[in-house]
């Protein structure tokens, strides 16, 4: 009997991946401004149900000349109007991470170094634009976000 349920849920799992559509994506960037480098890279994985939601999630690391960010966002996904190639769709995600940075204050005697980190966390509402380039490739941006961040 046990071996019967393993095969069915085997046979189910199998069944319910052969229809899904892992992706994976991610942004990079970086700036150099006044002497002062600034990089970004967010590695990015989801999952699409169907034409119509999806969920996954991006980890962001991003660091400055004194300080570095990282955080972890899942995201659900609602894609509510296709038209030919283009899809326009919201974004609902919740994200947690720390920011540390380093500083030199004056207010000691000897100018010391701190290293100070905060907890930052943030839930959002983010509307984008996907076009599907063909049947494997997909081009997806965000447009701008509405939310709450609290450090």
């Amino acid at each position: 009997m046990k071996k019967f349920i393993l095969v069915a849920i085997a046979a189910l799992a199998i069944s319910f991946s052969a229809d899904a559509k892992l992706y994976l994506g991610g942004t990079a960037g970086f700036a150099i401004q006044g002497g002062s480098f600034q990089g970004r890279i967010a590695p990015e994985v989801g999952y699409s149900f169907n034409d119509k939601f999806a969920a996954g999630g991006y980890v962001n690391l991003a660091g400055a000349s004194g300080s570095f960010n990282w955080s972890i966002n899942p995201y659900f996904r609602w894609t509510f109007y296709h038209f030919s190639n283009f899809g326009l769709f919201a974004e609902g995600t919740f994200g947690i991470g720390t920011t540390s940075f380093k500083s030199t204050t004056p207010y000691t005697p000897y100018g010391e170094t701190i290293r100070s980190s905060v907890t930052n966390w943030e839930i959002m509402a983010v509307p984008g634009l996907s076009y599907t380039v063909n049947g494997k490739i997909q081009v997806v941006g965000r447009i701008g976000g509405l939310g709450y961040t609290r450090s």
